[in-house]
């Protein structure tokens, strides 16, 4: 079972934050409840339901369905929370970029804190950034 690492403040909802599922040693940075995420918006459930199938389809490697003490949880991946975050600020004006930053470097220091500082952690956010690099976002 999952626990998360860290919850964020999305627009006044708590978005819970996880370290990566993928359990492969290699770095990552933090993953996000997508059922969170999505709250966090004044969507409609139609539309709710339709982020969560084109995730599934366009996106299978980014998410990944985990056991939480709430339930089963769909987590997504740092840069699929952040191109979900954009494309609100875009289309819905509402930013809330910020709010998730300051969440996802909480959880980083948080998954980090065993590092030395800066070298070490600087380090592990590099490696973990290049993670999804190669072969189109496949880790």
């Amino acid at each position: 079972m999952m626990t998360p690492i860290h919850t964020a403040s999305i627009n006044g909802h708590p978005v819970r934050l996880f370290r990566s599922p993928l359990n492969d040693g290699r770095p990552d940075f933090n993953w996000v409840a997508w059922d969170d995420l999505l709250a966090a918006f004044p969507l409609p459930s139609d539309m709710k339901t339709d982020f969560i199938r084109r995730l599934r389809s366009d996106w299978p490697d980014e998410s990944r369905t985990v056991a939480t003490a709430e339930g089963l949880a769909v987590l997504v991946a740092h840069h699929a929370a952040q191109g979900f975050l954009a494309a609100m600020t875009e289309c819905l004006g509402i930013d809330a970029e910020c709010n998730y930053a300051m969440g996802a470097a909480a959880a980083l220091k948080l998954m980090t804190g065993h590092l030395a500082f800066p070298d070490g952690v600087v380090a592990y956010a590099a490696a973990a950034s290049r993670r999804w690099d190669a072969e189109g976002g496949t880790a």
